[in-house]
């Protein structure tokens, strides 16, 4: 492998690790908002489809082809947009109450940023249709 694809891997693995984290904390009703549980608020669990994007996005990072790095980068992109509607969405004020966000809620944004930025860094592949059409020409 890689240095870039596994600091990719890193950063996505990183990201499941802080889908589980708590993002913010409502401290007059005593709720913890995460991404996988935030009974008590009407935010959902916001963080299953950070986790589904994570595993679409590995499972296209790992087939060799061009146009599973577009598939890839296409995943990336919805999670980066993802992770700043929760920043936006858990981090608000309602009617009056603010929640007191946590760091986890500041890395989700950051983790998924690393993951299209190693994406786009790592080189493209080589197969054998695609040289073998270079050399042809």
């Amino acid at each position: 492998m890689r240095t870039f694809t596994l600091l990719s891997v890193a950063a996505a693995l990183i990201l499941v690790f802080l889908c589980f984290q708590t993002w913010a904390v409502i401290p007059k009703f005593g709720l913890r908002i995460s991404g996988v549980a935030a009974e008590g608020t009407s935010f959902g669990k916001p963080g299953y489809f950070h986790l589904l994007m994570v595993v679409c996005y590995l499972g296209l990072l790992f087939i060799r082809r061009r146009w599973s790095k577009f598939a890839a980068a296409f995943f990336c992109a919805l999670n980066i947009a993802w992770a700043f509607r929760n920043l936006i969405l858990v981090g608000a004020c309602q009617a009056g109450i603010c929640p007191e966000k946590q760091t986890a809620l500041y890395f989700v944004p950051v983790a998924s940023i690393l993951m299209l930025l190693f994406l786009l860094l790592i080189p493209p592949a080589e197969t054998g249709s695609e040289a073998g059409e270079e050399a042809v020409s």
